[in-house]
């Protein structure tokens, strides 16, 4: 675990390093996957850091404060009956193993509609966890 950790590290350089993107959330998702790895191992660390890229994606696209985040589900407040932001529901299932399954789900509150269709939304989350999976394996 410690050559994933250091693999890490050099794939997704300290943020203000010579031009290397700055990140508002701390621990960046880098560090966090770097823990994770080290705590919990390869399978608990991936499904822990997919967890984090899950919340991350939901703070950024939703416009809206989460309501619940726990180690199972996250949610954001409805949007009244005026906003045209959806509310969404991520959820975190066990399955056989050690894997896990994590859900997406969007809901409008709105009379007169929501931004974004929900497939299209989906694919966006699935595609942000996936990518960011996928970074942090490469490494």
């Amino acid at each position: 675990m410690k050559h994933l950790s250091i693999a890490l590290r050099a794939f997704f350089p300290s943020p203000g390093v010579a031009g290397a993107p700055t990140c508002k959330y701390h621990p960046t998702c880098s560090e966090y996957a770097s823990l994770a790895y080290r705590e919990h191992g390869f399978v608990r660390g991936t499904a822990k850091t997919a967890w984090r890229l899950a919340q991350l994606w939901v703070v950024t696209n939703s416009g809206l404060k989460i309501q619940l985040a726990t180690d199972v589900v996250i949610q954001t407040y409805p949007g009244d009956q005026t906003t045209t932001l959806r509310n969404y529901t991520i959820t975190r299932q066990p399955i056989e193993g050690q894997r896990e399954r994590i859900t997406f789900a969007s809901a409008c509150q709105s009379i007169f509609g929501c931004r974004g269709n929900e497939v299209q939304l989906a694919a966006s989350f699935k595609r942000y966890v996936r990518e960011g999976m996928l970074a942090g394996r490469q490494s």
